[in-house]
Parts: C-alpha cells; sequence; structure tokens
C-alpha cells in the first residue's frame, strides 16, 4: 500500500513539474516586462555581467539572429517575444540596449 501511495505521489509530483516547465517556455513577455528586477536581470544576462535564467538565455541566442537576419529561424512565439523584450529596452534603457547592439550584431 505505501508503494502504491509513493508511485502515486512520484506520478502527480511529475505532473506538476511538466505544467510548470511547461508555462516558463510561453512566458508572457507583456507581464515580465512590468517587473524591473526581472528586466535588469535579462540586461545583465545579455551583457554577460550576470546569470542568466531560462528566459535570458533564450532570448540571448536569439538576439543575434534577430538583429543581423530578421529572426529567420525564430518560431512566431519567439518573434514576438524577442521583438518586444527589444522595444522595452530600447525605449526605457537606451544606454544598455546600445552595448547589446554592439556586442549582438554580426554574431551569426
Amino acid at each position: 500500500m505505501k508503494t502504491l501511495l509513493l508511485i502515486i505521489l512520484l506520478i502527480i509530483s511529475i505532473f506538476f513539474v511538466m505544467i510548470i516547465a511547461s508555462n516558463t517556455k510561453d512566458h508572457d513577455i507583456l507581464i515580465l516586462l512590468k517587473d524591473k528586477i526581472f528586466i535588469k536581470k535579462q540586461i545583465k544576462c545579455f551583457l554577460r555581467k550576470g546569470n542568466c535564467d531560462y528566459f535570458g538565455r533564450e532570448m540571448k541566442r536569439l538576439l543575434p539572429n534577430d538583429l543581423n537576419d530578421n529572426c529567420s529561424q525564430c518560431t512566431g512565439k519567439e518573434v514576438i517575444n524577442i521583438r518586444q523584450l527589444k522595444k522595452f529596452i530600447e525605449h526605457y534603457y537606451p544606454k544598455e540596449w546600445r552595448q547589446i547592439i554592439a556586442r549582438y550584431r554580426s554574431m551569426i
């Protein structure tokens, strides 16, 4: 009986981890842009001045493609996320945006 209960709890745990993981892959970028701490963390990630979370690593991977090739290899959701993030950083953090452009332009 204890083994069965343990197996059921393990299956439930795996199910919840899968749900959480799938939700973090498709961030609603507009909600994230309202979080100044989150944005500053991403900027530090892009400029290699801080650690990157999953979102930062994905955006960092997409930046050169978007800046140099109009994100031709990106999915629809990735295009939306990277363009909204770029527009936001360019508007509210222009100094950091210039540094990001200098780092990622012509990296393909």
